[in-house]
């Protein structure tokens, strides 16, 4: 027996409305949400108003809730509602242990249960092993920009967070008096993964992205279903992988009709060759990063919005990068650097630079001083640079942590070595590559390719109904990817687009855009970043054709200079291509004791010098009474 597709379509409608009877039917699951502050990791005081940008990430959200607050006489939202809902360590197993995942939502008007708005949005974060704390802000700022007409959810994906989260407790590899403190530091990888196995041994298959899926689901069953709301789902990064799970179970069930629409932003590619250009895996990272500055140096001589990188690196600043090294460290013509940041140390150093939208400006301004390598302007600036990302004070922020992150590292390999890697690339030759092919790179292909040889990872398979796998649907999905963007190119996005099936989905480039464009896709028109602005309109109206793309069109906002302010924070300088470092001036401190000590030195010093000196004087005045007597005797 075969379908056409008005057949299927037909049967998935019929079996949508029996699961949908079935579900509000069903007595549902007694989840109660309680009071909560909306944001986890910072107090924010009810009345506030304003925040500064500089201090608190990401800027780009906190300059549109403070722009929204200014004009509509609004404040910081600082309550939400916060459950656990236990569901099924095993989804195919009714008799499985329960494990607690973690859903905070924002809702207008909390009194009562009835006051549920007719929409509902789930954010779901990337990762793997995130929780959900960066989408605390744009919670806030969402809510705000739909009019409080949208219920806002998020949740931290099983094993990370708050929701069974992953570790290695035994080896105590994420405590205070570890190696790194609560950091796994590469060396305790073995015995953290020798911990992580014994203690989940196959157990570690039941936190895939397709079981995180399968728990949207059963959320979305038992608490939006049974209140008649109309729901929709965000992804970003690799929360765009669970949301292609999802969208796949959905199919497989036939119930297409459960969501109204989909928004993928910063989109992994599930399905393709592993390679550049197929499946995105974390093995090609540092070759994205690579060519995505080549993209970025490319513009130096296209962008019509900034000539400052032209003027500065010439009419090819792709071979202007390849001279610098050359130059630098083959050559030697400038030692000064060179000796304190290796090569292999500057490619990192690039790579970190191009996969933030505030960062990824001063690459050209790096490339320039380096070959310029002035003394006093340049090589004080540079090291600066370099210390602020990988220097001793960027390791010792890092280590005073004294809590366990909500996010698992644990979980992140789990996902990464099964899931999101191709087996098939050695070690070597990543290193090789880093060394001799690429010149701007982070070398995160390279460190997890290390950790996977040191603790020989036990993997697990994917079903083959999900294992390079997309969805074909009928539901609105729109899909948001920057050109720029160094982590999930847009190379990505396109092949993702192209393997979905039916006609109901769109893609926007959103060009200058870099990684998660709702967070950092600014534009002309607003504070608000584009890709967020396009999020807003789909929710209201999921109609991929009605949107108005202007932010992504004519509206961009690029440069090559930077903001003074984020400038002086990173760079240490405001005019990041002329401007001189100056260390700032180095308090003189006194510890305590040695300070009591020579003061109590002091005193007692004096009082020797003191007695002393009253005892010449007697001795003195004795020795002169003696004379006189004596005097006094012979006449």
């Amino acid at each position: 027996m075969s379908f056409t597709r008005s057949g299927k379509t037909i049967l998935s409608c019929f079996l949508f409305i029996f699961w949908l009877g079935f579900f509000t039917s069903a007595i549902q699951a007694d989840i109660t949400f309680y009071n909560c502050p909306l944001h986890t990791e910072q107090k924010i005081n009810d009345g506030t108003n304003y925040l500064d940008p500089n201090s608190n990430f990401p800027r780009t959200l906190i300059n549109a809730i403070n722009e929204y607050n200014h004009q509509h006489g609004t404040n910081y939202t600082t309550k939400a509602e916060c459950t656990s809902v236990p569901l099924p360590l095993n989804p195919n197993d009714e008799n499985s242990v329960k494990i607690n995942i973690f859903v905070k939502r924002l809702r207008v008007n909390t009194n009562t249960e009835e006051a549920n708005n007719k929409k509902a949005l789930w954010l779901i974060q990337g990762g793997p092993g995130s929780s959900s704390t960066i989408l605390e802000y744009p919670m806030d700022l969402l809510s705000k920009l739909l009019g409080g007409n949208v219920d806002i959810y998020t949740l931290d994906p099983r094993g990370s967070g708050r929701s069974h989260r992953l570790g290695c407790d035994a080896s105590q590899a994420e405590t205070i008096g570890s190696v790194n403190g609560v950091r796994i530091a590469e060396s305790e990888w073995p015995e953290c993964s020798q911990a992580f196995q014994a203690e989940y041994n196959t157990n570690n298959q039941y936190y895939s992205s397709v079981n995180a899926a399968i728990d949207l689901f059963e959320l979305i069953k038992e608490i939006n279903i049974p209140n008649g709301q109309d729901v929709f789902v965000y992804g970003v990064s690799y929360g765009t992988m669970v949301v292609t799970r999802f969208m796949r179970y959905l199919e497989l069930k036939g119930l297409e009709g459960l969501v109204k629409g989909v928004v993928m932003d910063s989109v992994m590619s599930t399905k393709g060759p592993l390679q550049m250009g197929g499946r995105l895996t974390a093995d090609q990272l540092d070759e994205y990063e690579d060519a995505t500055v080549d993209q970025l140096l490319t513009l130096c001589n296209t962008s019509k919005l900034d000539t400052t990188c032209h003027e500065k690196l010439g009419n090819d600043p792709v071979q202007y990068m390849l001279d610098v090294f050359q130059s630098v460290y083959v050559n030697g013509t400038c030692k000064t650097i060179s000796n304190k940041v290796s090569s292999y140390q500057m490619k990192a150093l690039l790579g970190r630079l191009i996969d933030e939208p505030e960062t990824r400006i001063y690459i050209p301004a790096v490339l320039y001083r380096l070959e310029r390598c002035d003394e006093d302007l340049d090589v004080p600036t540079v090291l600066h640079l370099y210390n602020v990302f990988f220097g001793e004070k960027a390791e010792s922020s890092a280590n005073q942590q004294t809590n366990v992150p909500l996010m698992s590292a644990v979980q992140e390999k789990n996902i990464i070595y099964s899931e999101i890697w191709n087996p098939a690339v050695t070690t070597q030759e990543l290193i090789d590559q880093m060394n001799h092919t690429l010149f701007a790179s982070s070398g995160e292909s390279v460190k997890f390719a290390k950790i996977l040889d040191l603790t020989q990872w036990k993997t697990y398979t994917l079903s083959p109904d999900y294992e390079n796998q997309v969805f074909s649907t009928n539901t609105p999905v729109l899909l948001l990817n920057g050109d720029l963007d160094a982590l999930t190119p847009l190379e990505s996005a396109r092949t993702q687009s192209n393997n979905i099936g039916g006609n109901t989905h769109r893609l926007i480039e959103i060009p200058y855009a870099s990684h998660m464009t709702a967070f950092f896709s600014e534009n002309k028109i607003s504070q608000v970043p584009c890709g967020m602005q396009l999020l807003v309109q789909f929710v209201m109206n999921p109609d991929i054709n009605a949107l108005n793309t202007s932010c992504a069109n004519e509206n961009v906002q690029f440069n090559f200079t930077g903001s003074p302010e984020i400038n002086l924070a990173l760079f240490g300088v405001e005019d990041i291509y002329e401007d001189a470092y100056e260390p700032p001036e180095i308090e003189k401190t006194v510890n305590l004791y040695l300070f009591i000590g020579v003061e109590a030195g002091t005193v007692v010093i004096s009082v020797i010098v003191v007695c002393c000196l009253i005892y010449y004087i007697v001795q003195l005045r004795d020795k002169e009474q003696a004379q006189y007597e004596d005097i006094d005797a012979q006449n």
